[in-house]
């Protein structure tokens, strides 16, 4: 069950990950202000899914130690 649910979320996260590229390069071709925007939400998006991802890990096995 913890697997399928892993599995739904990065899924999930990839599907979101490709839309942001994606409405990223219309706004680029059709020169919408809300380029940049986007723009920042593709470049930082990941970044924060990783500091996510090591600050979870990082306090789980924390808690696992005690």
């Amino acid at each position: 069950m913890k697997n399928t649910l892993k599995r739904i979320g990065a899924i999930l996260l990839i599907i979101l990950l490709l839309a942001c590229v994606v409405l990223t390069l219309v706004f680029a071709v059709t020169g919408s202000k809300n380029f940049l925007g986007m723009l920042m939400i593709t470049l930082l998006l990941p970044v924060l899914l990783w500091v996510y991802m090591f600050f979870y890990k990082l306090l789980k096995d924390r808690s696992n130690e005690t």
